[in-house]
């Protein structure tokens, strides 16, 4: 979107000289709806000036602050999404790409926001002039306004946000209503409830795949027999939202078929990390007689102490009358594994674990497992 819909002349100041105690003259440039400025200078002779040792600040307005007021314009007008994320204490900060040294983690999202909106961060985060950015700031303020919420938009997304000013505190977090609609139809469709402004400030800070949230929070409706009840549905969105940034493909698949068995979401996370899946929880409570849940536990449990059996293998043990549901210590396993002169590492320590079960004792254990050869390369992989 340009910065101006009609030519736009201000009167700045043009220096030969970098140094900032250089003496100047004012003169007029324009700037115009397709991006381009106009000088009384002849740039091309300029730059050859340039090429040579030359300086000239008209130059640097455009090649370097035009463009950069460009993209400050988009983000007054909430035409792009401020470039900034939550860390893990929970305080706001610039994305590093975008951070400068005038840049410092805040409480809110809304104050990373104003700071990035700013013209004292476009000059020191760009490293440009101020003598340059301001006076051009300055007009298109005055040319265009500040820009202000949208009452029609803001309107349209009234009912996507909970609370009495959320659409509001959105803005000024640098979202626009019109992004707040499209993600609240994406995810529960345009007559869903009202989601929290986490939610929207989670898909501000990680751009999580919508489409997999919305799909999420489908098959857990339908697994639940129906629509979930409008609190459960937004607390879940939330928590998709900002829980799969980085996850890969596969291990977001298992979230979300864990969600529909009903554990609890710290297990879910523990579950998916480990590969399990919703069958292996079947497979484990068919061949044990546990329930579902519980066999999910059982796994979560394993998987708490450094180790992942095949729910098979724990069958297996089960069958034999061995005691599956209280795991090895991690102490025990890890005497295994030194008495039997193998590496503390997967899928040795699982290895040893099960020995452990099988044997009843460190030493018994130890010799079990040194008479049968290291897993290969390739069977490591697929463990």
């Amino acid at each position: 979107m340009p910065v101006v819909t009609e030519p736009l002349t201000v009167q700045v100041g043009c220096w030969t000289s970098p140094a900032a105690q250089a003496e100047g003259v004012q003169h007029p440039v324009t700037v115009h709806p397709d991006g381009s400025l106009t000088t009384p200078h002849d740039l091309p002779a300029e730059r050859l000036a340039a090429a040579f040792g030359g300086y000239l600040s008209c130059l640097e307005l455009v090649d370097r602050v035009l463009p950069a007021l460009d993209g400050w314009w988009l983000l007054q007008r909430r035409q792009v999404l401020p470039p900034m994320s939550r860390g893990t204490h929970g305080s706001w900060q610039v994305l590093p790409a975008a951070a400068g040294p005038c840049c410092r983690p805040a409480a809110t999202a809304a104050e990373v926001a104003e700071h990035l909106r700013s013209t004292g961060h476009l000059t020191r985060a760009a490293g440009l002039p101020e003598r340059l950015v301001r006076p051009l700031a300055r007009a298109l303020r005055t040319a265009n306004g500040t820009p202000d919420l949208p009452p029609d938009a803001a309107l349209d997304a009234l009912g996507c946000v909970r609370g009495v000013d959320g659409v509001a505190a959105l803005w000024q977090a640098g979202v626009h209503p019109a992004v707040v609609r499209t993600v609240h139809d994406r995810l529960v469709g345009p007559d869903g409830a009202e989601l929290p402004q986490a939610l929207y400030l989670g898909a501000l800070s990680h751009r999580p795949d919508l489409a997999w949230v919305a799909e999420t929070l489908q098959r857990v409706a339908e697994a639940a027999g129906g629509r979930l009840p409008a609190e459960q549905e937004d607390d879940l969105a939330e928590w998709l939202t900002w829980t799969q940034t980085r996850l890969s493909r596969r291990e977001r698949e298992r979230r979300g078929a864990w969600l529909t068995v009903g554990v609890p979401r710290g297990w879910v996370v523990d579950l998916a990390r480990a590969g399990y899946t919703p069958d292996d929880a079947r497979r484990l409570a068919n061949g044990t007689g546990r329930s579902v849940p519980g066999a999910a536990e059982l796994l979560r449990s394993w998987f708490a102490a450094g180790f992942t059996p095949a729910p098979d293998d724990l069958v297996t043990l089960h069958a034999a009358g061995l005691p599956i549901w209280t795991r090895p210590s991690r102490a025990a396993v890890d005497r295994v594994l030194a008495l039997a002169a193998r590496p503390a590492r997967e899928p040795d320590l699982t290895a040893a674990a099960l020995a452990l079960v099988r044997a009843g004792t460190v030493p018994a254990a130890a010799r079990a497992l040194r008479s049968v050869p290291p897993p290969t390369t390739d069977e490591q992989e697929c463990a």
